[in-house]
């Protein structure tokens, strides 16, 4: 067996549903960035130290939600428990937040390697969520309390990435890098 299908050879390529598309579609651009994300959050993984397991427990299930979305976005179907992911993501963050120092300043991304990297998360998470965003207000291919759930999924993402790089520093004793802004004259 090939380890290549050859299928999109001609520049189209096919969704669950939809046949012969161009592969410059919105859909192809939306699923790419997802699985670029994906392959962010593998790299931060490939960054965990002891001090940070939890980290790795947390980034490997959302890389397995994160197939599952995929998944649910080519499919069109509405089975993914994503208002349950979502509570889960948000009790994640809280948790996580909790022994976080005050965050007084804008923090840049950095402290550590596995920090910035989750910053590089945190951004393309945000980038998927306005390719969702921009895709889907036009379709009605979920219902809506879905879509909302879906919406609200994408947007908690950003935030679990940067309380994730914060508590990365947080467990290794680093502190976050502060902003430093010059006076604009």
């Amino acid at each position: 067996m090939r380890p290549y299908t050859g299928n999109g050879d001609n520049g189209h390529s096919s969704t669950a549903k939809i046949n012969a598309i161009p592969k410059n579609h919105e859909i192809f651009e939306l699923l790419g960035n997802l699985d670029a994300l994906n392959a962010q959050i593998g790299v931060a993984r490939t960054l965990v130290v002891n001090e940070t397991k939890t980290i790795d427990q947390i980034l490997y299930k959302l890389q397995n939600e994160l197939f599952d979305i995929g998944a649910a976005i080519n499919l069109e179907d509405s089975s993914f428990p994503i208002k349950k992911a979502l509570q889960e993501m948000e009790s994640t963050v809280l948790e996580l937040h909790e022994p976080l120092p005050e965050l007084r300043n804008f923090i840049l991304p950095g402290g550590t390697a596995m920090a910035a990297s989750l910053h590089i998360c945190r951004t393309k998470s945000r980038e998927v969520e306005r390719l969702f965003t921009a895709f889907y207000l036009q379709k009605d291919t979920f219902d809506e309390l879905y879509l909302a759930n879906f919406l609200k999924y994408l947007n908690r993402l950003s935030s679990l990435f940067f309380t994730l790089a914060r508590y990365a520093n947080f467990c290794v004793s680093v502190d976050d890098v502060i902003w430093q802004p010059r006076a604009i004259k």
